[in-house]
């Protein structure tokens, strides 16, 4: 049983990711995690549950440290939704990795911060897709 469990799984997130593979797969791997991650955020400000925010914006500010190495030069083919943007402004993606970890290692120092954290890395989140991320085709 567990092993089905486990190819359902895999087959799940090879689907999610349209079969990407080495390093492409590498970083959509990171993103989903810090997709969860600021989920978590979120829902733990709500629910009162520092320890949760704390861990989330922890792995999200290692995750943050480590994005500017996952995207080199020519990594920018289907089914990666990055751009090739990040190429030209890499000043700018890098900042804005930059930023979210600084953000990220601030609300572990707050102790579980607040929704105004949140809001930032929200914010950081969202200004790096609308310049970097091409729109998913449903």
């Amino acid at each position: 049983m567990k092993k089905i469990a486990f190819l359902m799984i895999a087959g799940l997130l090879l689907a999610a990711h349209g079969g990407a593979t080495g390093i492409v797969k590498q970083r959509m791997d990171l993103m989903v995690d810090v997709g969860r991650a600021m989920k978590t955020i979120r829902d733990g400000l709500r629910r009162s549950r520092p320890d949760a925010v704390r861990d989330a914006a922890r792995r999200m500010a290692g995750h943050a440290r480590q994005m500017p190495t996952l995207f080199p030069d020519g990594s920018f083919h289907p089914p990666s939704e990055a751009m090739p943007a990040i190429s030209a402004d890499r000043a700018a993606f890098d900042a804005l990795a930059a930023r979210l970890a600084v953000l990220a290692e601030e609300v572990v120092a707050n102790g579980g911060a607040s929704d105004a954290a949140a809001k930032e890395l929200a914010a950081v989140c969202a200004q790096c897709h609308e310049r970097f991320r091409a729109e998913k085709k449903h």
